[in-house]
């Protein structure tokens, strides 16, 4: 059991805000991984009409984009209001690697709708101190 909330210990840290994606390349804000042991991207499709999202994390040196290689890849995501789940530790990074970026891709001439967030578990507590999103309101019960 969790010594406190759940969203003490897990903040959103990027996001690719909802949109629609045509045969572009859309990423998240860039995860400092020093400062989290883990982090679970969640991508999201809208309703699709036979087109396929490429959801990915892409882990970089630093925060230029000429840097960035893939970590790892989904399988390309064809169902509506479907849901793809990556989740990444520090130690999966390759050597000198310290950042990722999610990562959302339709094949060319298609258009989908999609979003993400990444939550990620801080190296050190409360893990909403580094929360990079737009986090409006935490309500508890």
């Amino acid at each position: 059991m969790l010594p406190g909330k759940l969203s003490e210990f897990l903040g959103g840290v990027a996001t690719i805000d909802p949109q629609v994606v045509v045969a572009t390349a859309v990423y998240s804000d860039y995860i400092d991984m020093s400062k989290f042991e883990q982090v679970i991207c969640v991508f999201q499709t809208g309703v699709t009409v036979a087109y396929a999202v490429q959801f990915s994390v892409y882990e970089s040196t630093n925060t230029s984009a000429g840097s960035r290689q893939a970590l790892i890849a989904a399988t390309a995501l064809t169902q509506s209001n479907g849901v793809v789940i990556i989740n990444v530790r520090r130690e999966q990074l390759s050597a000198g690697f310290r950042y990722l970026q999610m990562y959302a891709l339709t094949n060319a001439s298609q258009t989908g709708s999609c979003s993400a967030v990444a939550l990620a578990w801080g190296s050190y507590q409360p893990t909403v101190n580094d929360d990079l999103t737009d986090v409006v309101e935490i309500k508890e019960a």
